[in-house]
């Protein structure tokens, strides 16, 4: 067997084990990489919203988010079991929305994980089916360079025709928790600008 279809194969297992959780139910995540902020991620998932439990061991039936060093030009990347989010230009982007690192890899995580639950529900869809270029101010809109997002991410959004395909699709309680994950992240950055 040739890795590529192993990878396939492995990837179609966590398609399944993510499109078995029910709508009620909370979908553990574990939250690995080598980036400091990594347990922040757990910290601030729990804050921000209810459908995920990032922890940071791995479960039976748990997903992936890899923070990863790989220079990845867009949010994240789909992969086996997962996301994963580039640290590259993380730094940057972050200190140049305000936003703290961690709360930046969760939000990209969170994008991710709608997308991948996108796909896990519905099989015949492809990764490439959620790309689109505009000049809307949505996150999954694609940008040609990576440092264009951090001016999406100065009023971190998603567009209504985003969130009408994605609840179309089955996905209402990963919109819901993406959502909830950019309310407080607002809430974050309008309590930070005050205390200046």
């Amino acid at each position: 067997m040739r890795i590529q279809e192993w990878g396939l194969i492995i990837m179609e297992t966590g398609f399944r084990n993510y499109a078995s959780h029910s709508a009620g139910e909370v979908v553990p995540v574990c939250v690995s990489g080598a980036a400091q902020e990594v347990q922040r991620i757990s910290e601030i998932g729990a804050q921000a919203q209810t459908r995920y439990d990032f922890r940071l061991s791995r479960g039976i039936r748990s997903l992936s988010l890899r923070i990863t060093d790989d220079h990845e030009s867009g949010l994240f990347s789909l992969g086996e079991g997962g996301v994963s989010v580039s640290t590259w230009q993380s730094e940057g982007i972050a200190r140049y929305t305000g936003m703290e690192r961690a709360a930046y890899f969760l939000l990209c995580g969170a994008l991710g994980l709608l997308q991948y639950r996108a796909l896990a529900l519905n099989p015949l869809l492809q990764p490439d089916d959620f790309l689109y270029e505009s000049e809307r101010d949505c996150l999954f809109s694609l940008r040609p360079v990576k440092q264009e997002y951090a001016l999406l991410l100065e009023r971190p959004r998603i567009c209504a025709g985003c969130v009408q395909f994605f609840d179309c699709l089955g996905c209402e309680p990963e919109v819901g928790a993406l959502l909830d994950i950019l309310e407080h992240i607002r809430g974050s950055h309008l309590s930070r600008a005050t205390s200046n």
